[in-house]
């Protein structure tokens, strides 16, 4: 007969097993491809003065990462400098950031990895202001 002990540590093994079993399109942050970049909130002012005076602000933002067919496959937050970083299986993906009711709005954006790539994109979220 197995202990408790046992099966437990014997089941716990293989549901780590199955989440590594290479299916995921999510890899490691020292991966050698994936995304990266800045999430910004703008305007931040009325008016925007042309000398550069009212620049956008970094954006702590939640955006949901899925497959270009609509398949979830993960969840990011940008930091309070707005950035974030994902490593990821070469392919192509849809950036879809949360909105707010109506504002910020940010549209998705769909972009593709590639082998031993790291890409960089933007995201802006519109405060709105007018």
């Amino acid at each position: 007969m197995i202990g408790r002990g046992r099966v437990l540590g014997l089941l716990c093994g293989a549901l780590m097993a199955a989440g590594c079993s290479g299916n995921s399109p999510v890899l490691p942050g020292d991966a050698p491809q994936g995304v990266e970049g800045r999430v910004w909130l703008g305007p931040q002012c009325p008016v925007q003065p042309s000398d550069g005076s009212c620049p956008d602000a970094p954006y702590s933002a939640v955006l949901d990462l899925q497959t270009a067919g609509g398949a979830h496959v993960t969840r990011l937050r940008s930091d309070t400098e707005g950035r974030f970083r994902a490593g990821l299986r070469p392919g192509r993906y849809r950036m879809v950031p949360r909105n707010g009711d109506p504002f910020p709005h940010a549209s998705p954006v769909d972009f593709t990895v590639e082998a031993g790539r790291w890409l960089e994109i933007e995201i802006l979220f519109d405060t709105g202001i007018r």
